[in-house]
């Protein structure tokens, strides 16, 4: 009886372990997604690339095709500052932001308001709804795959 009583309170204390750890994880993911902003934001490249996982894909909030990301973080790096430099700029605000953890993968879940100014001086202005895929290696939350979307509502 001694021992199913220890079994039983290695197993609950061993689940309150696993409930602490998906708790900060949930709470790592949704620091990722607004330091990923932050660096968007703010133009910083060499930030952005330490975010995302070379290959990443990403549907963008213009409604066009998949994006494939560079193969490098050298070369995401590169990409990123190149945009930066040629007029590209990101001023926007995270909102009601959601992060769900399972294992080595999350999905965050979030809308942002605010105005991205494209290269051509397209200017891409509302609110928009976000999904990214996150994986964690080495300890580190990086983004594999990000949905943006335009937030349409229907009369009611």
């Amino acid at each position: 009886m001694k021992r199913l009583i220890a079994v039983l309170i290695v197993f609950i204390g061993g689940m309150d372990l696993m409930t602490t750890a998906a708790a900060d994880d949930v709470d790592d993911v949704k620091a990722a997604v607004q330091a990923l902003y932050e660096t968007l934001n703010k133009g910083d490249a060499d930030g952005y690339a330490k975010l995302v996982l070379p290959g990443e894909s990403l549907f963008l909030g213009g409604g066009g095709l998949l994006i494939r990301a560079a193969m490098t973080v050298e070369d995401i790096r590169n990409n990123m500052q190149a945009l930066f430099d040629s007029g590209f700029k990101f001023e926007v605000q995270i909102h009601h932001l959601d992060a769900k953890v399972y294992g080595n993968a999350a999905v965050a879940t979030y809308y942002y308001t605010g105005r991205i100014t494209y290269t051509s001086g397209t200017i891409l202005q509302g609110i928009f709804r976000g999904s990214m895929i996150w994986t964690k290696q080495a300890g580190q939350w990086k983004r594999v795959h990000t949905h943006i979307s335009r937030l349409v509502t229907e009369p009611q």
